[in-house]
């Protein structure tokens, strides 16, 4: 049994017996009044002479306390106040951290510090660190307003700073309207410009564009030449010009009838002048028409008494009686056979008698028509007709036909066309109205590409607009008649649809997507990335047994696990002196704080102190215990046992 002899020092007496327990390896020791992290054992402080004799006494030191020998006694006095203690820490969520700085000790307690919450400006995005407190990094990516303008798209954070993104794309290509955006909504508005500007409708065919209720619209480019028998059209902003068939026309001419085109130029059947008058001269003026003039010329008035007929007025007068008679039945047998000229009679009212011819009794054939002739027959003396004027212009009273003529005695032409090329009219001829071009229903055909399901409706075809929305913001959509729809690539912002992605922007008619949107959690112990549809995911499963730092500077081989950084083995400060006391503070590391008034030794004597007494009692020998001052190197090969603890 080791006895110590000198000043009370249970705690040393602890120590002395592990050192020689762990060099003989067979001794058993016993401690008595142990004073542990309790300064009184049994209601007693143990006693002292200088802090060294404490260092054993205590187990645990609390923070801001030290060991003392007071008045003799060990104790755990209060440190200086306002001197730091506890652990600095990080508290809150990735997205709002807050730092809580080490405490001051005051009074000998360790007063905890308030939280603050770790800020940061736009485009930064607040850290902390249990080490080095709140601190902030460019959150490159993330979306901002650069300038408080929602006709900006996309802005986006940037080496920290806030960049402004694409302009809103609200140009229509419309001349007639003023495009602009919002500045509040983001909305693009467009407001027809005054009525009269000019534009450009697109159609090379208009001239004079201008813009009316903020649509632009020109006036059909004139490619008349004024030539009925002609078809004037503009195709691609040049006029051309077919030759047309069968129309009616004027050619200027009097002289002629039924004009009409053939092959593009206007022609007319030659009309007849022909008054039937032998006393007029018949002729025809392009300009004026037929006319008929009186003539000299001889004739025959009818009468066969009368000779030397000559015209005279336009008319034809009788000339010197030939045929003197007494009776009627005289001049009877001047007629002869010709009973067409009528019933001669004996005039005795002149001097002498003369055979004249009875007003009235001279057969007048009545006009047939234009392309007959009437004669009467001498032997019957009655009219018949026969063909006349083949080929010349005619009237036949038929509104349906055109290019009347005489052929064969009858007055025929062609058949008009009726058709209007309508499809929602049906047509027909009446003789005496002419076309007829009633409205029609059912389906048809609008020759536009730009609608379907076309309908007649009140004699026009007309059908619902189709859609030409291909539903990517990346094309403008139009529709052309001829063409039908047409998807040309416009430029701006967009949206790709997947949220990992920032600033897209339309590129040769798609979406392209823009930087990557950084996914970082501020945490070590996630594996951080994104998702299309849904955006940033943190697994705490991924990191699993990666290094990291849970903030506790005496802990080590600190690793991840299920998303937190768990704590290391606790880090071992003992430097093998007798004269510190060994510890561990958070964000320091190891201390080892020297002890008052102790000497360092190693020897069996320590300088300075009092060489401890023991008094031992040696196991091989049957003598009683005895005092002897040793130390612990004269204990080597010997086998001691405790037996009790004295004070001398």
């Amino acid at each position: 049994m080791i006895l110590p002899h000198g000043p009370r020092s249970p705690g040393l007496n602890v120590r002395l017996c592990a050192c020689l327990s762990a060099l003989l390896m067979a001794a058993a020791c016993s401690q008595v009044g142990s004073a542990g992290s309790d300064p009184n054992v049994g209601g007693e402080a143990p006693e002292c002479e200088l802090a060294a004799d404490c260092s054993a006494a205590f187990t645990d030191v609390p923070e801001c306390r030290q060991i003392a020998c007071t008045d003799g006694a060990c104790v755990l006095a209060a440190i200086t106040d306002d001197s730091a203690c506890g652990e600095a820490t990080c508290s809150g969520s990735a997205a709002t951290p807050a730092y809580q700085s080490a405490g001051s000790c005051k009074g000998g307690v360790c007063q905890p510090a308030a939280a603050a919450p770790c800020a940061a400006s736009t485009c930064q995005k607040a850290t902390c660190d249990a080490k080095t407190g709140c601190g902030v990094v460019d959150d490159d990516g993330a979306a901002c307003d650069a300038d408080g303008d929602a006709c900006t798209a996309s802005d986006s954070c940037a080496a920290g700073a806030c960049a402004a993104g694409q302009a809103v794309a609200c140009d229509d290509k419309l001349d007639c309207t003023k495009d602009a955006c919002d500045p509040k909504t983001g909305k693009c508005t467009h407001t027809a410009v005054a009525d009269g500007q000019d534009c450009d409708d697109d159609d090379d065919c208009t001239t004079d564009d201008a813009c009316e209720a903020g649509k632009c619209a020109g006036l059909a480019k004139d490619c008349d030449d004024d030539d009925v028998c002609t078809d004037d059209a503009c195709e691609a902003g040049k006029c051309t010009t077919k030759n047309s068939n069968g129309g009616d026309c004027d050619d200027d001419d009097a002289c002629t009838g039924s004009d009409h085109c053939d092959a593009g130029q206007c022609a007319g059947l030659q009309i007849d002048c022909d008054d039937k008058n032998p006393c007029t001269d018949d002729t025809c003026d392009a300009k004026s028409g037929c006319s008929h003039a009186n003539n000299s010329a001889a004739c025959d008035d009818g009468n066969p008494c009368t000779k030397g007929d000559v015209c005279a007025a336009g008319a034809c007068k009788s000339g010197g009686t030939i045929c003197l008679c007494k009776t009627d039945a005289d001049c009877a047998a001047q007629a002869g056979n010709d009973l067409c000229k009528g019933t001669l009679y004996c005039d005795k009212s002149g001097g002498a008698a003369s055979c004249k011819l009875k007003p009235d009794t001279a057969v007048v054939c009545p006009s047939p028509g234009a392309c007959q002739a009437a004669t009467c027959q001498p032997k019957t003396g009655k009219c018949a007709n026969q063909p006349a004027n083949e080929g010349k212009a005619c009237e036949d009273d038929d509104a349906c036909t055109k290019i009347s003529a005489c052929k064969a005695g009858s007055c025929a032409g062609t058949a008009i066309t009726c058709d209007d090329g309508n499809a929602c009219t049906t047509d027909s001829c009446d003789k005496a109205k002419g076309c007829q071009n009633k409205s029609a229903s059912g389906a048809c055909d609008d020759g536009s590409k730009c609608t379907k399901d076309d309908v007649c409706t009140g004699g026009k075809c007309a059908g619902k607009a189709i859609v030409c929305d291909d539903k990517n913001p990346c094309t403008k959509d139009a529709c052309d008649a001829k063409s039908g729809c047409s998807h040309n690539a416009t430029s701006g912002v967009c949206d790709d649809g997947n949220v990992c992605t920032q600033g897209d922007a339309c590129t040769a008619g798609a979406c392209k997507g823009g930087p990557a949107k950084k996914c970082d959690d501020g945490k070590a112990c996630t594996v951080d990335a994104c998702e299309a549809k849904t955006g940033c995911t943190a697994d705490p499963k991924g990191a699993d047994g990666k290094a990291c730092d849970d903030g506790d500077s005496c802990t080590t081989g600190d690793a991840c696990a299920s998303g937190k950084c768990a704590a290391g083995k606790k880090v071992v400060c003992d430097d093998g002196k007798n004269c510190t006391t060994d510890a561990c503070v958070n964000n320091k590391g190891c201390t080892h704080t020297k002890i008052a008034g102790c000497v360092s030794c190693t020897g069996p004597t320590c300088p300075g102190t009092p060489a401890p007494t023991w008094k031992v009692k040696d196991v091989n020998s049957s003598s009683a215990t005895h005092n002897k001052t040793v130390g612990i190197g004269d204990f080597k090969g010997s086998v001691v046992a405790v037996v009790s603890i004295h004070d001398y």
